[in-house]
């Protein structure tokens, strides 16, 4: 189960990347960057909002459902910088 939220985070977030890339080529960069972060703040709240409880999340809730992603997420980070990745859309991909 936690490795369906990870694929589907990481979907997103490349996604996200392909998006923004090409919105900022046809668009220029200054119009884009006060959406960025609404975009990022999105982004995070698709990707956590399925892994959590509805009503109120203990927080050994929230632990047992985001900290296995979040190791995931890491440990692929440091494979890319340890392969060479230092592009930083690259490592926001991963």
């Amino acid at each position: 189960m936690a490795m369906f939220f990870v694929a589907a985070a990481v979907l997103s977030v490349v996604a996200a990347t392909v998006l923004f890339w090409t919105l900022a080529t046809a668009l220029g960069a200054p119009d884009l960057l006060g959406n960025i972060a609404r975009g990022v703040a999105l982004l995070f709240v698709m990707g956590v909002g399925p892994a959590l409880p509805w009503g109120r999340a203990t927080r050994a809730q929230l632990r047992a459902a985001l900290l296995p992603p979040l190791i995931g997420g890491v440990a692929m980070l440091l494979v890319a910088l340890l392969l060479g990745a230092r592009n930083g859309w690259t490592l926001l991909a991963v």
